[in-house]
């Protein structure tokens, strides 16, 4: 990672710390820390292939620089949300891109705190919405998963093809 690239990722994160208060205090945002651990597993995911299947790749150059404007915004107009999703941005975009990622970063609103104020209006029961909030991380994970394994077959059955051929 570069170190623009790093830079950015902690401002975010600094900018984005109002969640751990959010993640501590409010009993409707209680699992919100586990749900972030999981919807951080594609990360991690993307980190192991790096280290020992595809070569290095670089931080994704757009996506940081969205996550970097939607977190200033997000500071200019003390919106939590913009943080939060600011940080979500730069945070995918260590991932390598691809257009399907987009439902992976969608997925980011089961760590932030709106999702506990949305749900409550629907049930009072905080164990149905901590459950909602892993359900919806493990959704976003699932999908970067399927999508990526797919893809990767997709290039081997492509590369395959190509051997065969010469």
């Amino acid at each position: 990672m570069t170190a623009i690239a790093s830079g950015v990722l902690l401002y975010t994160g600094f900018q984005a710390s109002d969640i751990l208060n959010y993640w501590r205090t409010n009993p409707y945002d209680r699992w919100g820390w586990l749900a972030f651990i999981i919807w951080c597993l594609p990360i991690g995911l993307s980190f192991l292939h790096r280290r020992f299947g595809a070569g290095a790749s670089r931080p994704t150059a757009p996506l940081l620089g969205l996550g970097l404007a939607v977190s200033l915004l997000g500071t200019m107009g003390d919106l939590s949300l913009f943080k939060f999703f600011g940080f979500a941005l730069s945070l995918a975009a260590i991932v390598p891109w691809r257009w399907s990622n987009l439902v992976w970063i969608a997925t980011c609103v089961a760590w932030i705190h709106v999702l506990g104020y949305f749900l409550q209006w629907f049930s009072s029961n905080r164990l149905f919405i901590h459950i909602m909030r892993i359900v919806i991380a493990l959704a976003g994970v699932l999908w970067f998963v399927l999508v990526a394994c797919y893809s990767s077959r997709l290039q081997v059955t492509k590369s395959d093809e190509t051997s065969k051929a010469s």
